[in-house]
């Protein structure tokens, strides 16, 4: 029985390990951040925020390697399927157990529709939606980090959030979108290869290494300030600057690295950069979320009472 609990363990961390920093790291930090400027954050929010961080990244984990065994082949050789580790059927059976596992643990935490909604956005790596560059980094992308958002604030908060909150997060998701292109780089071989339709095969790695130089130097830092740092740039100024100036030294890295690294593979640490950036902006919820929830409205309110609310308000 250890020796079994062994081999899945290794295998499980196997499945992740590519995704851990932008799937399962996430969710735990927004919990930690807005529970302990909400609230406190508690034993069983914890156990919960573990347990629907792992599920999360397994629910889709599973799907997308089930879908690019070709491709994984060529951009991640490492991966359990394509190095023999595990069997094709055996990761079916895993990504039926951990879908439903996740959707169960969700409803008994009160967040079945945000589980619903990542589930979705995942079935369209099956169904091979992800072939589009667009479905990939403008919907599957947003929508995964709007679950995240929505399933921190739901534990944190008792399952009360805000317009102003929702609103904030869109946003934010429709931005990480944009920057999430830069992945791409690093994969181009195997996109190729696979027909894969993204922005660096259509605009190739020069264009697409100048393109992002721009959204990375710029847009970037223009989004951290006039969106992220937004809603606490009046009240609490000095944390609001202390926020922009952690997110810069990604910027100018970030930036640098695509205008000096002309190999696709050197990228694989650009993205990790981006990523690291995000985690920043998570922590951050700990200064930015409380001026964002304002105004609460129960997860579970009817509609009309909901619009009704934020009307009177």
């Amino acid at each position: 029985m250890i020796s079994f609990l062994k081999r899945e363990a290794t295998i499980i961390f196997l499945l992740l390990k590519d995704n851990l920093n932008a799937a399962s790291f996430p969710i735990i930090i927004l919990y930690v951040a807005m529970s302990s400027a909400i609230s406190c954050p508690t034993q069983f929010g914890l156990c919960s925020i573990l347990l629907l961080a792992l599920l999360f990244h397994m629910a889709f984990d599973t799907m997308n390697q089930l879908a690019g065994i070709e491709e994984d082949a060529i951009n991640k050789p490492h991966r359990p399927i394509p190095s023999g580790i595990i069997s094709v059927l055996g990761c079916v059976f895993r990504c039926i157990i951990a879908n439903a596992a996740y959707l169960l643990v969700g409803a008994l935490n009160g967040i079945a529709p945000w589980c619903a909604l990542w589930q979705l956005a995942s079935v369209g790596y099956l169904l091979r939606f992800d072939r589009n560059w667009f479905y990939k980094n403008h919907v599957f992308i947003p929508t995964g980090i709007f679950v995240q958002y929505m399933t921190g604030v739901c534990l944190a908060n008792d399952g009360m959030y805000s317009q102003e909150f929702v609103q904030w997060v869109f946003t934010v998701s429709a931005y990480i979108g944009v920057c999430a292109h830069v992945q791409d780089i690093r994969d181009i071989a195997g996109d190729k290869a696979m027909k894969r339709r993204t922005l660096s095969v259509i605009l190739g790695l020069e264009r697409t290494r100048y393109v992002f130089m721009l959204v990375m130097g710029i847009f970037s830092p223009t989004i951290v300030r006039f969106v992220i740092v937004a809603p606490i740039w009046e009240t609490d100024y000095r944390t609001a600057c202390w926020i922009f100036a952690m997110h810069c030294p990604f910027h100018v890295l970030i930036t640098y690295r695509l205008a000096a690294m002309k190999n696709a593979l050197d990228h694989r640490l650009t993205y990790t950069i981006f990523v690291c950036q995000y985690i920043i902006s998570c922590a951050s919820m700990y200064y930015i979320a409380p001026s964002l929830l304002l105004t609460e409205i129960p997860i579970n309110q009817p509609l009309n009472q909901s619009v009704s609310q934020l009307i009177k308000y």
